[in-house]
């Protein structure tokens, strides 16, 4: 009886052995206890196979789920909207005594990969470290890209003081000038000179 429902007979098997098994039970000394022992075991053993097959079930349901881990959304991202285009390697300035006005007005700050650039007395500096105060929007912005001799002697930061020569300021302004001067050369690194400007304040 025990094994037919081990090996999970069917139930027209298991009705005929139960039968059998009354049979048996008549006139002798087996007590209802033990057929009541038994029963319980045959259902035990008849449904040991169904947890595992639901187990299999679950399992399989959970790795095709609805979930994905975070390296798989990732992937999926970069899929989608691939990478980010890396950003342009910051030129490099090799010093040299010949700029031009032009040229100086090319570092003014409006393209990321060139440095930030301001002359004083013809003296060309990268101020690229303090983009906050010689950058665009800057308080001291309009001095990027040009000779701010001019603009730092007299404090007037208007356009058309941009490149302008400063041979004939007072000695107040000079001396304005001379702690600018003295300031820049200290704080930064000196990349080349305007050959349109000498040290003096004339134009060439």
């Amino acid at each position: 009886f025990f094994f037919a429902g081990a090996v999970g007979a069917p139930p027209t098997l298991m009705t005929s052995v139960l039968d059998n098994m009354r049979e048996m039970i008549r006139g002798s000394e087996v007590t209802l206890g033990t057929v009541a022992l038994g029963l319980i075991v045959w259902r035990l053993l008849s449904y040991k196979a169904a947890p595992k097959e639901e187990a299999k079930s679950s399992k399989a349901k959970s790795a095709g789920g609805k979930g994905k881990r975070p390296e798989e959304k990732k992937a999926n991202v970069a899929r989608v909207v691939g990478q980010a285009p890396a950003e342009p390697e910051p030129e490099e300035i090799k010093y040299r005594e010949d700029w031009t006005f032009a040229e100086l007005k090319e570092y003014n700050g409006t393209k990321p990969n060139r440095p930030l650039l301001v002359s004083i007395r013809g003296q060309i500096f990268d101020t690229s470290s303090r983009a906050d105060m010689y950058g665009p929007g800057g308080p001291y912005g309009s001095f990027a890209g040009v000779d701010a001799s001019y603009m730092l002697a007299t404090m007037n930061t208007e356009a058309s003081n941009a490149n302008k020569g400063f041979n004939n300021i007072s000695d107040s302004e000079k001396q304005s000038l001379d702690g600018w001067d003295s300031f820049f050369k200290g704080k930064y690194t000196c990349v080349g000179k305007l050959k349109s400007l000498t040290e003096t304040g004339e134009l060439a």
